[in-house]
């Protein structure tokens, strides 16, 4: 039998059409989206939302307020803080299906590097800072969490949760020997937790509403 040879220029024709109709190319799942939409849009994402965090500071503390606005230096100082606490959150806080969904640890912390370096810097600081806890913890020591959940239970009957109070205190006392301008206190610990708590719960927020939504509905 003979076998039917195509002319090159119905050949070319028809590989165009397949490659049209997806034929040759694979496509990505909803799975695939997920990672692609995150990585891409994580790292100036949080550079945002910490920008948006620092004016919610401003209005609902008066001591960082005053603080804030003395100079722009500290306000940036916080601001790289408050964007390295985004991955800080993933990295600590979030499920491993998830974390993996979203591209995995390591793809997520290579979108990264063009944060500025006290955004880096903060999440040496506060992956060290979590450490000594554990270890003070360990040896049945108080911690620094201790005296701050004696304060909330006081103020409001319900302890800190540790990240957001582990990561208040860094960003504080990072931002106060930076700055020479302020001394760190229990109070503007209390005062930045509230804004490092919010935070997460934001985060997670933008991850189901934006990220998997998008993922879900729109084509990469």
């Amino acid at each position: 039998m003979c076998q039917k040879i195509y002319p090159p220029v119905i050949l070319n024709q028809n590989l165009l059409y397949f490659r049209h109709m997806g034929l040759f190319t694979k496509q990505p799942n909803a799975v695939e989206k997920t990672a692609i939409i995150f990585l891409d849009e994580f790292p100036a994402w949080a550079v945002k939302h910490s920008i948006s965090l620092i004016s919610e500071l401003k209005n609902s503390s008066e001591a960082w307020r005053d603080i804030l606005n003395k100079g722009g230096e500290t306000e940036a100082m916080l601001t790289d803080c408050l964007t390295g606490a985004h991955i800080m959150y993933l990295k600590l806080s979030m499920p491993q299906s998830l974390l993996t969904l979203l591209g995995g640890e390591k793809k997520i912390f290579k979108t990264i590097s063009f944060w500025p370096k006290t955004a880096q810097n903060f999440i040496q600081l506060s992956s060290k800072y979590l450490e000594k806890e554990h270890e003070l913890r360990a040896r049945g020591e108080r911690t620094f969490l201790d005296a701050l959940n004696d304060f909330y239970k006081n103020d409001s009957g319900k302890p800190a949760e540790p990240l957001s109070a582990n990561f208040a205190t860094v960003a504080t006392n990072f931002c106060a020997e930076q700055s020479k301008k302020f001394e760190g206190s229990p109070f503007l610990v209390a005062d930045l937790y509230k804004i490092f708590f919010s935070l997460d719960n934001e985060q997670i927020n933008w991850i189901s509403k934006y990220v998997l939504a998008k993922a879900k509905t729109q084509p990469v």
